[in-house]
């Protein structure tokens, strides 16, 4: 098998994460042939650390458009949010298959171009949202493939991690993170959660979003942290801080189903993405790992507490075709999400499929963030840009 040239561009926090735990799994498959990052002390860190994993010399750089100028198979853009749409963007334009990691947009009109940009030079994209690749979540699809939740009928989630403490140290540092709490106040990270619940109802696929409402309670959770830790004269305690501590989002689609989104980044809690499907004959809970059947768990109505952990049973019976395979060797960070989800960027890249999370999941997920901004400005609700022209309606036929 022919190794695949690739480039990483942005080192920071996840492409370190990646590069020990994902990409140390494909050295027997993949070359990496630079990393760039506009610091150089970042590129060069990189650059020596994946040479060394790889047993090769990698050049460390700067400028984008030498990335772009040395033909890679694949470019992984792992760099701060701003520039993921940018450099996806170029890299279309280059053809060069590109897989960018998550996070929300700055302007519809950005999803729009990438779209765009896709649509006329269909160079492969690939979103890098790894938790549609999870166990439950799969075990999600699979029963609902099976008929086993009736009619998904509601279904929710969120971005729950106490970032706190990141955020206020990153001040002297980067401050990318940060100044995203400082400048904006939106549902700025929500990928995690809305692919996977996104592709149990289908959308892109038969179904839509139309409709988005979001609210938003005032930013008291890191100034608080910043000035017990700092002090009270300390800067990063006098910034004002405008992202909420608590974001709330309701999505209201075609079909007629409703989702909601939570941001909660900046409250002391535990980590949690909150994945709960209701269906007509079923629900899934993730943070008490448990599944309640029609006819099955009414007994247990008022003291469910004996069926959490429940979920253990469901995947002995129905899990994913995906995670039996993968259970005998697991492999990977976030629990092996990470190893799956560049496992199907390198495949597609070498037999040509369509990317298993491609451009549209990308266009209608980014732009719940500056939906989500506009509609705390305003006050209201607002409309949801159809990303597929209306190809979502078909786009089910055609698979």
């Amino acid at each position: 098998m022919k190794k695949l040239n690739v480039a990483l561009v942005g080192y920071g926090r996840r492409a370190f994460g990646i590069s020990q735990d994902t990409f140390s799994l494909f050295t027997d498959e993949i070359n990496f042939v630079a990393v760039c990052d506009r610091v150089p002390e970042k590129a060069a860190e990189g650059a020596k650390y994946l040479g060394e994993m790889f047993h090769t010399e990698i050049p460390a750089l700067t400028d984008y458009e030498d990335v772009i100028r040395m033909k890679p198979d694949a470019i992984v853009i792992t760099s701060s949010w701003i520039t993921h749409i940018p450099f996806s963007i170029r890299a279309m334009e280059a053809g060069i298959p590109v897989a960018c990691e998550v996070g929300g947009a700055y302007t519809v009109d950005q999803c729009k171009e990438l779209v765009a940009t896709y649509e006329r030079t269909k160079s492969p994209f690939m979103f890098l949202e790894n938790c549609c690749f999870g166990r439950l979540e799969q075990l999600a699809l699979e029963m609902k493939r099976l008929g086993m939740l009736g009619k998904i009928v509601h279904v929710s989630g969120g971005y729950m991690h106490d970032l706190r403490d990141s955020l206020i140290k990153s001040y002297h540092t980067t401050r990318y993170r940060l100044s995203e709490y400082v400048g904006r106040n939106c549902e700025s990270y929500p990928s995690h959660e809305f692919i996977p619940l996104a592709r149990l109802l289908d959308v892109n696929h038969g179904n839509r979003p139309v409709k988005l409402y979001s609210s938003a309670t005032r930013a008291w959770g890191i100034p608080d942290l910043a000035q017990r830790n700092y002090g009270k004269d300390a800067e990063v305690s006098q910034l004002v801080y405008n992202q909420g501590d608590v974001v709330t989002t309701v999505i209201d689609f075609a079909n007629g189903e409703t989702m909601t989104l939570k941001l909660d980044t900046s409250l002391p809690r535990p980590y949690s993405r909150g994945f709960e499907v209701h269906g007509t004959r079923g629900a899934i809970f993730e943070d008490n790992q448990s599944v309640f059947i029609d006819g099955q768990d009414q007994e247990f109505d008022f003291e469910w507490k004996k069926q959490w952990g429940n979920v253990e049973k469901y995947y002995e019976k129905y899990d994913s075709p995906l995670w039996r395979e993968f259970s005998r060797d697991p492999r990977g960070s976030h629990g092996g999400m990470d190893y799956l989800e560049f496992r199907a960027f390198f495949d597609c890249i070498r037999t040509g499929d369509p990317m298993p999370v491609d451009v549209y999941d990308a266009a209608v997920t980014m732009a719940i963030t500056p939906l989500s901004e506009e509609s705390l400005a305003m006050g209201i609700p607002v409309a949801f840009p159809d990303f597929t022209s209306g190809r979502w309606v078909r786009r089910m036929d055609e698979e």
